[in-house]
């Protein structure tokens, strides 16, 4: 995920929640896990100025299941 989202948006964590394993928007679908943002680690290193650097490392709320589709 990129620093910048966070920083420059000031977008919070709290309120994006990730979906994963969901092939068609439209639908639910039984491989489909919802997760939220734990908390968020950016590089000590990240210069706004010029976005190097530009890379956050999430911790989620749970560990992610494994499904076989």
């Amino acid at each position: 995920m990129h620093c910048s989202i966070f920083l420059l948006l000031r977008i919070s964590e709290r309120r994006i929640k990730l979906i994963l394993g969901d092939h068609d928007r439209r639908h639910t679908e039984p491989t489909q896990e919802t997760l939220t943002i734990e908390t968020v680690f950016i590089r000590p290193d990240f210069v706004k100025k010029t976005f190097n650097n530009d890379l956050a490392l999430i911790k989620l709320n749970r560990e992610v299941g494994r499904r076989i589709s």
